[in-house]
């Protein structure tokens, strides 16, 4: 099986300094990032726009204007072949379950580790997708 490109990936967050630390270790990993939004509504905006869409898309919950929940329910309605990564401090049972009842793939806490972590999700999502592709 070949390996193909890396994933294009799109971060959401509100934060300005998470959302530049999440593009600069992602580009440590030479992943790209396709754009980056403060909320979920920009990031509904901004995908109606890009000419190439991300194939991930690294999403907090809490967030003004379109919260995450919201959010990763759009996307996976318009775009349901992208995949989701929330990325929250929320660690609760509840707000897990229902963003990945939302469409998420994966729940990350900011509390975590998330160099490692996070890194290891994207691959294996990637991984998997790209099975699903050449199969």
């Amino acid at each position: 099986m070949q390996q193909l490109s890396q994933p294009l990936i799109a971060i959401v967050d509100d934060s300005a300094v998470v959302r530049t630390f999440t593009a600069f270790l992602l580009a440590n990993y030479d992943f790209e990032v396709v754009f980056d939004a403060e909320d979920g509504q920009e990031c509904i905006d901004k995908m109606h726009q890009v000419e190439q869409l991300p194939d991930i898309v690294i999403l907090d919950i809490e967030m003004p204007v379109m919260d995450g929940f919201q959010a990763a329910a759009i996307l996976k309605t318009n775009w349901p072949e992208v995949k989701i990564i929330a990325f929250s401090n929320m660690n609760d049972s509840s707000s897990k379950e229902k963003i990945l009842a939302a469409g998420a793939e994966a729940f990350v806490t900011k509390e975590s580790d998330i160099t490692e972590k996070l890194i290891d999700i994207i691959n294996k999502i990637w991984q998997q997708n790209q099975i699903r592709i050449e199969s």
